[in-house]
């Protein structure tokens, strides 16, 4: 009976610190994607420890505490933090708040086991939670989420060595509800051990949880590990142990971490098997610390472990946990972290509002909570929650609450003007309730105008348009709330937008000022001082296409905040010709000349068809008129239809092949000119093959020289063969 009874001792010693760092079952709901970080809001955990006299004089108390230290570091993870202060480092003002480096748990536990602060011994200065309070309030923190909690742990009375204060009570009531640098309250838990310790009046509506733990310290650590834990112990009915080395655990929720305490036992967790991949991510050895003066409890011992998804929250379904030796389940508690978000939907009129900021004064909305796996986003089913969960709902505007359920629904919530807050809050019995708000900001609209500054001079020469043209001064505009300019960053959602020119022409002198096609385009720029300036747009036309004359403008305010205002002005400017304005004729002219040459290039140029041409070279041979091809000499050509000389200022394209000059005849032909043949001494057509009859060929060839007169000007070329004698050769044209 006396080893069962210390193991409970030091369970629930294990439980109170590690369930007290790993509290939070719920995170205000955040929008993250799919590949996310998800994991447990972040604590930071500021302990006084008592190593006054009386917790090493005749009794092993000490022992225990220093044992459930090694526990509360072993599950902490890397992000968390852990901040101890000694009683006689402050009583012999030799430190503050020592940081555990959590960097290294292994490190961080063998520390508090075997580090030099083991064995001291000192008195019991009230100061020493001041200045573990003082160290909260000194971190700044971002993380809405992340949770302050002050852990006192003494044996006896606390001299009153602070200004102000009288006792403990009056200063924890004073630290009670104090919000950290995030906004969140810390919790304050107060456990006084044997009956010296002062008797502390909790207050659970301001985090300020207290228990005396009299000679039953096991019921007195039960009820505060019932109160601020956010890890809860797996029922009798959801763990069973199937061999000597295997635990089989069953969870209907997602889960952060699974913990595992293994007492007056060195067995360490070796693996973890279900339908997903997790990792032990430590086994942390847990072992009485020893000091040759005090009496140590040598039945202290065992392992912390700690299994992780990585960064994934753990699916809900069975899990095999195994072990690296045999263990009993009576001395093993494993634990579980509840991965719960809490998303608020807000609906008008029976459908969903995305965003509240939409919302309007007067307007009645209904909420209900709904709680989601905080991976997925999916709901989380009533049956598949802790037993005796709560819910309420309330709303108030400007901190003043209007309606509040009891229950995940709230109906007939009225928005009104100010700052509505939505706050849920889910409560497992017997734990730190978890909260959501949702917060948004309804401003009555001010009434909107827009104040005119009209220069009696605003010209702009149209040959210089832009916001800089101007010669005597820029049309500039205000909006106004209630009268009154805005500023740049109080115009957010609102813009002035340019409406309908009207132009007067009435006032324009000369021919050529008043030749113009069309009106400058207006446009309108914010200034950094919140002002607006109304300007003509420069134009990439020549600048006698604009009209001159007096330009009025039209401007509208426009943007949500001004919804259901009729808002407007007017303001003119005038635009004056130049003689310069007509220098911008002579690139319109080139242009227009390019235009057209490309046009005459591309749609009425001859041009080649990609016709292959072959001019093959024939010389006499043997005696009976034959003939033979020189291939060396021959030659094929592609005539491209897209060739070298098409941008040339001729009527077609040509090619000069082997001295033959070939022109595209524009109907998918081409053709020889008059010249061409006179540089050789006969031409004609032929359907004989040279290589037989040669002689044939060059004797049926008309002459040149003495007939050019007969020779004609153009000659086309085809399928049929057209030859070219020059002396002793045949030179035979075909295309294709």
């Amino acid at each position: 009976m006396k080893r069962i009874q210390l193991f409970s001792i030091c369970t629930v010693v294990c439980l109170f610190f590690s369930l007290l760092v790993l509290s939070g079952v719920t995170r205000i709901s955040e929008v993250r994607a799919a590949d996310s970080e998800v994991s447990a809001a972040k604590k930071i955990i500021s302990v006084v420890y008592d190593d006054s006299g009386s917790m090493y004089d005749d009794n092993s108390s000490w022992s225990a505490a220093n044992y459930a230290m090694q526990a509360f570091a072993a599950l902490l993870n890397e992000k968390d933090e852990m901040y101890i202060t000694y009683m006689s480092d402050v009583g012999y003002e030799t430190e503050g708040a020592v940081d555990i480096d959590l960097s290294n748990v292994d490190s961080a536990v063998k520390w508090i086991r075997e580090g030099e602060k083991v064995g001291h011994s000192g008195g019991t200065p009230m100061r020493s939670v001041q200045v573990a309070m003082d160290k909260l309030k000194s971190i700044q923190e971002d993380d809405p989420n992340t949770q302050f909690w002050l852990v006192i742990l003494t044996d006896g009375a606390m001299s009153p060595d602070i200004d102000g204060y009288s006792d403990l009570q009056e200063l924890l009531n004073d630290y009670a509800g104090t919000a950290m640098s995030n906004g969140s309250q810390v919790y304050i838990n107060y456990m006084g051990i044997g009956s010296a310790a002062v008797n502390i009046q909790g207050d659970s509506a301001e985090g300020l949880d207290s228990v005396q733990a009299g000679t039953d310290i096991v019921s007195a650590l039960s009820d505060i590990a019932n109160r601020v834990s956010g890890r809860m112990e797996f029922t009798s009915n959801h763990i069973s142990q199937t061999d000597g080395r295997t635990l089989q655990v069953h969870s209907d929720i997602p889960l952060y971490t699974i913990s595992v305490f293994s007492q007056s036992s060195n067995a360490q967790v070796t693996g973890i098997s279900s339908e997903t991949d997790m990792t032990v991510e430590r086994n942390i050895p847990l072992k009485y610390p020893e000091v040759d003066s005090s009496t140590s409890d040598t039945s202290l011992f065992g392992n912390a472990a700690l299994i992780t998804n990585g960064d994934k929250v753990i699916p809900s379904g069975d899990y095999t946990i195994t072990f690296s030796e045999d263990i009993s389940l009576e001395n093993v508690v494993v634990m579980y972290q509840p991965a719960i978000e809490m998303r608020a939907e807000i609906k008008k009129d029976g459908i969903a509002v995305d965003d509240p900021h939409t919302l309007q004064d007067g307007e009645v909305i209904d909420i209900e909570i709904i709680p989601t796996d905080p991976e997925s986003g999916d709901p989380i089913s009533d049956s598949s929650l802790p037993e005796g969960i709560t819910w309420k709902v309330s709303y108030s505007v400007d901190g003043q609450e209007t309606d509040t359920a009891e229950g995940k629904i709230l109906t007939g919530a009225e928005v009104g003007e100010g700052e509505n807050q939505i706050r849920c809050t889910m409560q497992i019995p017997e734990y730190v309730p978890q909260v959501q708000t949702i917060s948004f900001t309804l401003v009555t609209a001010p009434e909107y105008g827009i104040e005119v500054i009209q220069p009696d001079d605003s010209v702009y020469n149209r040959g210089n348009l832009g916001i800089d043209g101007s010669k005597g001064g820029s049309v500039i505009f205000w909006i106004t709330g209630d009268g009154e300019r805005i500023s740049k960053e109080e115009t957010q959602g609102l813009s002035l937008e340019p409406g309908n020119v009207s132009l007067d022409s009435s006032g324009v002198r000369g021919i050529l000022n008043k030749i113009g096609f069309m009106n400058a385009t207006p446009d309108i720029k914010q200034n950094d001082d919140g002002s607006y300036t109304l300007y003509p747009k420069s134009s990439l036309l020549p600048a006698f296409f604009l009209k001159n004359g007096n330009y009025t403008i039209a401007v509208d305010l426009e943007g949500e905040p001004a919804e259901g205002q009729d808002v407007s002005a007017q303001g003119s400017y005038t635009l004056q010709g130049n003689p310069s304005d007509w220098l911008g004729l002579v690139p319109l002219i080139i242009l227009l000349l390019i235009v057209i040459y490309l046009i005459y290039i591309f749609c009425f140029k001859a041009k080649f068809e990609g016709q292959t041409l072959y001019i093959d070279v024939f010389a006499p041979a043997g005696s009976m008129g034959e003939g033979k091809k020189l291939s060396s000499q021959c030659t094929q050509a592609i005539l491209k239809k897209y060739s070298g000389d098409l941008f040339l200022p001729k009527s077609a394209c040509t090619r000069v092949i082997d001295g033959i000059r070939v022109i595209a005849d524009g109907s998918g032909g081409a053709y020889i000119k008059k010249n061409t043949v006179l540089a050789y001494d006969a031409y004609g057509n032929s359907g004989a093959n040279p290589e037989e009859f040669y002689e044939d060929i060059a004797s049926g060839l008309k002459p040149v020289k003495g007939k050019e007169g007969d020779v004609p000007q153009i000659i086309s070329l085809g399928s049929q063969a057209f030859y070219l004698k020059q002396k002793k050769r045949l030179y035979r044209i075909t295309m294709k």
